[in-house]
């Protein structure tokens, strides 16, 4: 019987330290407009954000910045060519940017990954600052830190959701 009861006390224990680490697993993780993604925040160190952030790939540098050292992290399973979440840290390993690229990351007015354009007007009207180019459109909310949603003109539908510095 004590076996059996310090097993059931491993388990729970278990079940209570790694809910935390994965977010996904409980559905909606909330987006901070301009702030971060659910319990990691920018600015934060890349080693602690990826504690609140769950499994992960191994962390990589990135070699599409020229003259500057960036490590990227991705979440979650890869779809459409994209992970769920990429975080991406600059050579202090200080978390700049958050891209969420799944529907699971939801901002507190309700878009994500997927909303439709009209959607995401109604929701920011006109405190979102709008770029139109050839294939995609970018509507800022905020500066230094912001959060840009970019959204695809032949779906017009939410294809990011970027939160930076």
């Amino acid at each position: 019987m004590k076996v059996l009861s310090r097993t059931f006390l491993v388990v729970v224990l278990a079940a209570i330290f790694t809910l935390p680490a994965a977010p996904a697993a409980q559905g909606a993780v909330p987006i901070h407009e301009g702030k971060g993604v659910g319990r990691a925040q920018l600015g934060m160190a890349d080693g602690t954000a990826v504690k609140f952030l769950g499994s992960h790939r191994p962390t990589q540098v990135d070699t599409n910045y020229s003259n500057r050292t960036v490590y990227v992290t991705y979440f979650g399973k890869k779809s459409g060519g994209r992970y769920a979440l990429e975080m991406l840290s600059s050579a202090s390993h200080r978390v700049f940017m958050f891209t969420c690229n799944s529907s699971i990351y939801v901002t507190a007015r309700g878009a994500k990954a997927g909303s439709t354009e009209s959607f995401l007007k109604s929701k920011y009207g006109s405190t979102l600052k709008r770029l139109a180019r050839p294939i995609y459109t970018w509507y800022t909310l905020g500066r230094r830190p912001y959060t840009q949603f970019i959204v695809k003109k032949s779906t017009h539908r939410v294809l990011q959701i970027c939160i930076a510095r």
